[in-house]
C-alpha cells in the first residue's frame, strides 16, 4: 500500500466514524504508519523455498483456526447479521459505545476505563469473526458474510481500537486478543483477501483487508516500550529486558506466528525462529523447571511447575535447611535466579496451601551454589 493509499483510507475512516478526535487520528496515523512499513518490508524479501513455505503456512491457518477456543460470543450467526446496520453497527452494542464514547472516553488513560473499551471491542470483533468463521465451514454464502455491513463493521471497530491512546494500557487486549481475532477473520476470508492484496476486489473489501492487518500487527508493536524498539519491532532487542516481550508475555499470549502469515513476512518468520530458539527455556522448556515447595508441616519437596516459583508456608520453622534444585540450561546463556516471598494471589499446584503475610516472615539466604549435575 502505498502513501497516497494510507491517507485515502485514514480519510474514510474519518469520514464513516462520527467524532473521531485529533488523538485519534494521530494514533491512526502512528498504526497506519506501522503497517505500511511492516508490510512494505515484506513484500521487498523474495525468497522462493520460504515463500513457498509461507503459502502452505497461510493455507494452514485457513483451514485452521488460531486459539479457536477464545472466539466468544452467545449470539447465533444470524443474530450477529441481523443486528449490524447498514453502517457497520451492532444494535445491540450501540448503547454501550455511545456511553463509552461520551466526554471523550476512547481516549481516558486510566485502567478502568480502557478495559471496560477493550471488552466492548473484543465482543463486537468477535461477533465479526463468528460471521467469518460460519462462512469458513460453508454455512453462509459468502453475499452474506463479506455484505458491506460486514466489511464497514471491520472498519468501524478497527478505527476505535487502533485509535487508542497509545500512553494508556494497551496491554491484553491490544497485544493479545484483538490481533488474535483480527488474523482468524483474515485467514476465514483468505482467498478474498489474496484478491484484495493484489488490488482486485471493491475499495471497502481492500480497506477491510487493511484494517485487520493493522489491527493484527498490534501484536508485535504494542504496548510501546518507549525506548529504540518501538522504531524497529522485528528485531532481537525487542524480545529482551522487558516483562511484555519475554516468556509467556511475548512467545505464548502473542499471535506473532499468525501476524507473521498474514503480512506473508519472511523477515518476522526468520525473526521468529531465532527468537524461538534462543528462549527455549521460556516458551518450551518451562515445564522443565522445578519449584521448591513448603507444606503445612514444613516438609519441602519439588514439582514441575510453570515457572520458578518458591513458596513458603506459615510453619516452616526456624532451623536452617538445604535445599537442591536440578536447572537445565543451554551454554552460554545469563541466568537470572530471583528469590522472593509469595505473600499474596493464588498458589494453585499447592493442595490446602495457606499464605502468610509477609510481615510475619524472616527470610535469609545464607549461601548459595552452582554446580554442574552428574548426568
Amino acid at each position: 500500500m502505498n502513501h497516497y493509499a494510507e491517507k485515502t483510507i485514514i480519510l474514510f475512516l474519518l469520514i464513516c466514524t462520527p467524532m473521531l478526535s485529533m488523538t485519534q487520528e494521530k494514533e491512526m496515523k502512528f498504526a497506519f504508519h506501522n503497517y505500511n512499513r511492516y508490510y512494505g518490508e515484506a513484500r521487498q524479501k523474495k525468497d522462493d523455498v520460504k515463500g513457498e513455505a509461507m503459502l502452505i503456512l497461510r493455507d494452514t491457518f485457513a483451514k485452521n483456526p488460531y486459539r479457536y477456543h477464545s472466539m466468544s460470543t452467545d449470539l447465533t450467526v444470524q443474530e450477529c447479521l441481523e443486528q449490524l446496520d447498514a453502517n457497520g453497527v451492532f444494535l445491540g452494542l450501540k448503547d454501550l459505545e455511545e456511553g463509552l464514547r461520551k466526554n471523550g472516553g476512547f481516549q481516558k488513560i486510566s485502567s478502568s476505563s480502557q478495559n471496560k473499551i477493550g471488552l466492548f471491542l473484543t465482543d463486537a470483533f468477535n461477533r465479526i469473526w463468528k460471521i467469518a468463521d460460519t462462512y469458513r465451514k460453508g454455512m453462509i454464502s459468502e453475499e452474506q458474510a463479506l455484505s458491506n455491513k460486514v466489511l464497514k463493521a471491520i472498519l468501524h471497530y478497527g478505527t476505535i481500537e487502533a485509535g487508542r491512546p497509545n500512553d494508556g494500557p494497551r496491554l491484553h487486549t491490544s497485544c493479545f486478543a484483538m490481533p488474535t481475532v483480527a488474523s482468524n477473520i483474515y485467514f476465514c476470508f483468505l482467498k478474498q483477501m489474496d484478491k484484495a492484496e493484489n488490488g482486485q476486489g471493491e475499495d471497502l473489501l481492500k480497506e477491510a483487508c487493511v484494517m485487520l492487518k493493522v489491527i493484527g500487527l498490534q501484536a508485535w508493536t504494542q504496548p510501546l516500550r518507549h525506548d529504540e524498539t518501538d522504531l524497529n519491532v522485528v528485531s532481537i532487542p525487542r524480545f529482551r529486558n522487558h516483562v511484555w516481550w519475554v516468556g509467556g508475555n511475548a512467545l505464548g499470549y502473542r499471535s506473532l506466528l499468525p501476524i507473521a502469515a498474514m503480512y506473508s513476512s519472511i523477515p518476522m518468520i526468520d525473526l521468529l525462529s531465532e527468537v524461538c530458539q534462543k528462549d527455549w527455556y521460556y516458551y518450551k522448556g518451562y515445564n522443565k523447571q522445578m519449584s521448591i515447595t513448603f507444606d503445612e508441616q514444613g516438609n519441602s519437596y519439588l514439582e514441575k511447575t510453570p515457572g520458578m516459583y518458591c513458596t513458603l508456608s506459615d510453619k516452616t520453622g526456624s532451623e536452617w535447611k538445604k535445599f537442591s534444585s536440578t536447572f537445565y540450561i543451554l551454554e552460554n546463556i545469563l541466568l537470572m535466579l530471583q528469590f522472593k516471598l509469595h505473600t499474596s494471589g493464588n498458589v494453585g499446584h499447592v493442595p490446602g496451601f495457606k499464605l502468610t503475610d509477609k510481615s510475619n516472615v524472616d527470610f535469609w539466604i545464607d549461601e548459595i551454589a552452582l554446580s554442574e549435575a552428574e548426568d
